[in-house]
């Protein structure tokens, strides 16, 4: 699969709307499938897992609990990260800046700069870069700080996130 990319699949779109209790939130879901297997970023709240599990399997994921080999969610909120341990057999965990492998091993990678993205495969068709924001209401209180990740690469399709 040198040199193809990655395939994208929004597996979910995400949602920001006022609630009578609050505020109703739910991230954009999304597979990658490419040299460095299935990744599924950001994929959901606690209360999410049934749907994302029949997602993947919708689209081809016919294991997902084996068949993902890494999730990234962006940021560390509640709507992101509440499904992560459905993968427990995933290789590597990223949540924000903290890379994870199994074993808990950690990977140190500098993403102050912004600059310096972490590469997942030698062809460097697929990197994690640090992102200031990723709603309009966070770019609109923007300070300066790089306080989510973003990917970026040679993707087929594109990513909502």
């Amino acid at each position: 699969m040198e040199g193809e990319g990655y395939i994208v699949t929004i597996l979910r779109r995400g949602e920001h709307a006022p609630h009578e209790n609050g505020v109703k939130k739910k991230c954009s879901t999304v597979l990658l499938r490419g040299p460095s297997g299935c990744m599924v970023v950001n994929p959901g709240s606690v209360w999410d897992g049934p749907n994302l599990i029949s997602s993947l399997k919708a689209v081809g994921v016919s294991n997902p609990e084996t068949e993902v080999t890494c999730v990234i969610c962006t940021d560390g909120r509640a709507e992101n990260v509440g499904c992560m341990s459905l993968f427990h057999n995933a290789d590597m965990m990223i949540v924000g800046y903290d890379i994870q492998k199994r074993g808990d091993i950690f990977l140190e990678h500098d993403f102050g700069d912004g600059i310096v993205p972490y590469e997942f495969d030698e062809h460097e068709i697929m990197a994690l870069l640090a992102w200031p924001f990723t709603t309009t209401a966070t770019r609109a209180n923007w300070n300066g700080q790089l306080d989510h990740c973003g990917i970026t690469g040679i993707l087929r399709g594109y990513v909502v996130c």
